[in-house]
């Protein structure tokens, strides 16, 4: 039986990144969770219209697991996420966990 579920709540959802590397290689050890506000398909095409800072500030609505340059946690906030969604990488590895988990996809190597 299919249960239809409410998704009031962030959903904690892993991203992998792949930070380039010299020489065209990746580091594809890193990444963090995510929290993912689910949105209903009519709120999806609306903001897919807008820019993509717009559309990750509606997403992404908090993290664990982000550490600074010395290892040290990056406490989720909207400067934060703000600076982060600038780096393309980091954006491109958001955009693809939020669309596994909004097409109910299994996340990748997690």
């Amino acid at each position: 039986m299919f249960k239809i579920r409410k998704h009031d709540e962030p959903i904690p959802w892993p991203v992998k990144i792949s930070v380039p590397l010299p020489g065209g290689k990746v580091d594809a050890e890193g990444g963090f969770t995510a929290h993912f506000q689910f949105i209903d398909t009519d709120k999806v095409d609306e903001i897919s219209r807008k820019p993509d800072a717009e559309y990750i500030s509606t997403i992404l609505v908090g993290w664990d697991g982000v550490v600074d340059e010395d290892g040290e946690p990056v406490p989720f906030s909207v400067e934060a996420r703000d600076a982060m969604a600038k780096n393309s990488y980091i954006k491109a590895a958001i955009f693809a966990a939020f669309w596994e988990m909004m097409t109910g996809r299994e996340a990748k190597n997690s």
